[in-house]
């Protein structure tokens, strides 16, 4: 009998025990599909947000389309240059007495009013309009004349000039002057050449631009490229940039897309472009290549001299940098090597340049690579023309500047110049065999 009641005990409990189980599995269940339910209320209040924001933007199109379709339909020309007219009632006060007689006040005549004022009248909605567009093209163009800055090491320029372009749908009309007028702008701050904060400014702001411009526009005639063209087009410096970025982007500094810039513009969508958005983004092509081109131009020109005096050891210093050697006189080697480290102050002086102004580190790699290869070319091609330079003491002389080089390659990082190094590999391998 008392085994009886406690195996009815026990089944008691596991009834308890398998019923709480259920309830708490239940409870879990609920909470998991209230979680589910409160994504799914979040995203269709995004997706109502978003269609509110598309249903504003057709009416005012809409809007803007009956006034243009108004105002270049013949059919709108004639009725808008038609003369309305005005029904006037005759009384005997308005003089209508002919021949002592009152004509009844049911006569009536037709005033015909100034044909100018009721086109005028009609035209204010379409000028009202396009002022205002005038007026935020002026403030667009206004912004971007100055420095604006960065905003977490996006160009804000760049930013701001896409996001007004694709709010105002810039890219997709057949004629507007908006692009011209940027041009212009970006022109017209380049025009002092040797200012190269400037010009890093710029040449970030440009590349972020263009990189926005080639995830957006989508030219109409672009799938029927033959692969001769494609390949042509892409042998440029932003071609060639835009093929890494596909391939690597993360490498190419520009990791930022996949995210947010500015607080908008992490969904890039593509847009039809029209011929003036596709001449924009080629003029905008050449004038980062013509940046691009002036930066290294003027890091050439300051390091140019240098590299004269570079190449060979002064006669007085020649037998201080063996006994420099031997006796560890680093003072002696300091003042040695004071060219090559005046080459290495200014090629470090361009490289906080470039970081200020956030130009992309694939830019940085690139004009860092041609730099050290134009020292390479220079160096190389001066040994061979002088006999005199090709002794042991001239070759410890070049090692010890190289060394500096290499030093600088080194704290600079691998992010911002790459294997700029190899590109020193000729004048390397000539020192090897002088010492």
């Amino acid at each position: 009998m008392m085994n009886l009641t406690f195996v009815q005990v026990l089944l008691q409990s596991e009834t308890q025990i398998a019923e709480d189980t259920k309830q708490g599995y239940a409870v879990g269940e609920l909470n998991r599909k209230l979680e589910d339910a409160e994504k799914k209320v979040d995203q269709l209040q995004d997706s109502v947000q978003r269609l509110e924001e598309k249903l504003t933007n057709l009416q005012s199109e809409n809007q803007v389309m009956r006034q243009q379709a108004l105002t270049i339909s013949p059919k709108g020309k004639f009725l808008s240059a038609r003369p309305k007219t005005i029904i006037i009632q005759r009384t005997p006060e308005n003089g209508n007495v002919q021949n002592g007689e009152i004509r009844k006040p049911s006569d009536s005549i037709v005033a015909v009013p100034n044909s100018r004022e009721a086109t005028k009248a009609e035209e204010k909605p379409q000028k009202s309009l396009n002022e205002k567009q005038r007026e935020n093209q002026d403030l667009l163009i206004k912004c971007i004349s100055q420095d604006l800055g960065f905003s977490g090491g996006k160009p804000v320029s760049a930013c701001l000039i896409y996001k007004c372009l694709l709010q105002w749908r810039s890219f997709e009309v057949e004629r507007t002057n908006i692009f011209d007028r940027i041009i212009q702008t970006v022109g017209s701050a380049l025009e002092i050449q040797d200012n190269n904060d400037v010009l890093a400014y710029w040449l970030s702001n440009s590349s972020t631009l263009l990189l926005l411009l080639q995830h957006t526009l989508k030219a109409t005639g672009a799938a029927n490229l033959t692969p001769q063209r494609r390949r042509s087009a892409s042998t440029s410096l932003f071609g060639r940039m835009s093929q890494g970025l596909r391939a690597s982007p993360q490498s190419a500094g520009f990791s930022f897309l996949n995210s947010r810039i500015l607080g908008g513009l992490d969904e890039l969508r593509q847009v039809e472009a029209k011929y003036p958005a596709l001449l924009f983004k080629q003029q905008l092509t050449a004038y980062l290549e013509k940046i691009y081109g002036m930066i290294r131009d003027n890091l050439k020109k300051e390091i140019s001299p240098l590299l004269g005096f570079c190449i060979q050891a002064p006669r007085t210093s020649r037998a201080s940098l063996v006994k420099g050697r031997a006796q560890a006189n680093a003072a002696a080697q300091q003042a040695l090597i004071a060219h090559w480290q005046s080459i290495v102050k200014c090629i470090d002086n361009y490289l906080k340049i470039m970081r200020a102004n956030h130009v992309p580190p694939f830019l940085v790699c690139k004009l860092f690579a041609q730099i050290f290869s134009f020292i390479n070319v220079q160096l190389f091609n001066s040994l061979l023309l002088r006999r005199e330079c090709c002794s042991f003491s001239n070759g410890e002389y070049l090692k010890a500047g190289l060394a500096e080089l290499e030093q600088w390659c080194h704290d600079a990082t691998e992010e911002f110049v790459g294997l700029a190094w190899d590109e020193m590999k000729h004048i390397r391998h000539a020192v090897c065999f002088l010492v």
